[in-house]
């Protein structure tokens, strides 16, 4: 998620911030990082917001880490984007030129920054949906003030790391410190060279809250030096961070990697990557049985459309398809610890695999979906809590909604029959309802509803007939449409 002067910015088809993060967990995101500045501290709006999307992620079982993007909100936000300009952590005092680098006086001090992270880290304590603090986003040694790994002096982001790390623990002992490598473009560290923890390693009050980090793009967003797909990119990794992990020295998260994922090159270079993350590259580091391989961060969420990287999500709502392949491969599958299948195997079917390029959420937010095969050949399906086919959490939402889904495979198209957006017939179920079981028995669809203590519904073309189930469950019904 991107902040520009201490706002979220929500680019895409979805409705508020709800919407944006149900999207977000449909398409199988498990956590997100959010940008915050120093600033965001002194807008009471700006925290509201923040408050407001950890709630709706906590909603949907969305984790959330917080990275301290830049210091000022002023007219050069995009100057300062992608990096702090000066390549700093802080803008005033001994080791700084007085500004943020793009020409804006500086506010925040070396103190002030760790103050300012004390408070928004106390403001989240308690909070399981808050997993972790990214300290500082890309710092920089190739500036006019560099950040330097050691020496004790005023820019030495080592020492920052143990003195904010250790203060935010104090208030927050649930907390991960994630703290990024120092960025170099004059000795072609791009992504942060994390060598130098071999020799001067982070060591925080809690070793175990302790995560380094590096942002991995292709040539085309990074401008690498050096091979960016294949051998040479995976001994790249391996000096530069995957060290840390194949020694067992400390975990590693990709905070941002990403592209628009158009290009040959791309394509190489988030296949090597991915490989190299899941523990499938030659040479790179091995994961086995429920061992948890090297976690990552897309950039970035949201329509982007014109930029590149342009963002995950299409303007029809959807992941984009070249995108979605390398994203699928970011989700971690455990494998199961059980000896034996509890069940024989199928002597018919010998396994099966998935066309992720094909993968797509027609439905984002809605969710339950019992299927029927109807007789004129079409798929009927049932939903909850959502828009149904084209519509969100926000658009088009009921309690219960039944639809047709018509076509082949390959050309499949939804259609709201009852309820939803743009449904054949209103809601019968706006409110209250819920299925997870439909069939048809000659030519009539039956699903067992639970109307949730609502009352039924008032009906003149939906439902044709309405029966009691006889059960303890008094108030379950079977309904036909």
């Amino acid at each position: 998620m991107n902040v520009v002067g201490g706002r979220l910015q929500l680019a895409g088809p979805f409705k508020g911030i709800e919407g944006h993060v149900a999207a977000m967990r449909a398409m199988g995101f498990n956590c997100v990082r959010v940008d915050w500045i120093d600033r965001t501290l002194d807008d009471p709006r700006a925290m509201a917001q923040l408050d407001a999307f950890v709630t709706a992620c906590k909603q949907v079982g969305l984790k959330v880490i917080f990275d301290n993007h830049n210091n000022e909100a002023t007219r050069a936000d995009w100057e300062n984007a992608a990096q702090q300009k000066n390549g700093l952590w802080f803008d005033t005092g001994p080791g700084t030129d007085g500004t943020d680098g793009a020409g804006d006086r500086g506010t925040i001090s070396a103190a002030k920054f760790q103050g300012d992270w004390v408070t928004f880290a106390k403001h989240w304590a308690g909070n399981p949906t808050v997993i972790g603090f990214d300290i500082r986003n890309e710092p920089c040694a190739h500036t006019k003030t560099p950040a330097l790994w050691g020496g004790n002096g005023p820019t030495d982001i080592h020492a920052m790391y143990e003195a904010v790390g250790n203060a935010i623990l104090a208030v927050n002992p649930n907390a991960l410190i994630i703290c990024e490598a120092v960025i170099n473009y004059k000795i072609g560290a791009y992504e942060g060279d994390l060598s130098v923890a071999r020799t001067l390693p982070i060591v925080l009050s809690n070793r175990a809250k302790l995560v380094y980090s590096v942002h991995e793009y292709p040539k085309e967003i990074g401008e690498y030096r050096g091979p960016e797909s294949g051998v040479g990119y995976i001994n790249r990794m391996n000096k530069t961070w995957g060290w840390l992990i194949t020694e067992g020295v400390a975990p590693v998260w990709i905070g941002e990697m990403g592209a628009s994922m158009i290009s040959t090159a791309s394509k190489a270079w988030g296949q090597t990557l991915l490989d190299y993350m899941n523990g499938k590259a030659l040479g790179g580091p091995r994961f086995s049985g429920g061992q948890q391989p090297i976690g990552g961060d897309w950039w970035a969420w949201g329509c982007l459309t014109g930029q590149n990287p342009n963002g995950c999500v299409g303007e029809d709502g959807q992941v984009r398809p070249e995108q979605a392949h390398f994203i699928t491969q970011m989700i971690f599958h455990p494998e199961s610890s059980s000896p034996k299948s509890p069940y024989p195997l199928s002597p018919v079917i010998e396994g099966i695999s998935w066309d992720w390029e094909s993968y797509a959420t027609a439905a984002p937010g809605s969710d339950l979906w019992p299927v029927a095969w109807g007789p004129d050949d079409h798929l009927y399906a049932a939903w909850g809590d959502g828009g149904g086919f084209g519509g969100t959490d926000s658009d088009g939402r009921v309690a219960l909604g039944f639809a047709r889904i018509e076509g082949t495979p390959e050309h499949w198209r939804g259609i709201n029959v009852n309820g939803g957006k743009n449904p054949e017939h209103p809601a019968s179920f706006l409110k209250k309802g819920k299925t997870t079981g439909i069939a048809f028995i000659d030519g009539v669809l039956y699903a067992t509803v639970n109307l949730e203590d609502g009352t039924w519904p008032e009906v003149d073309h939906a439902l044709a007939e309405v029966y009691k189930l006889a059960s303890n469950a008094a108030n379950r019904r079977l309904c036909n449409i």
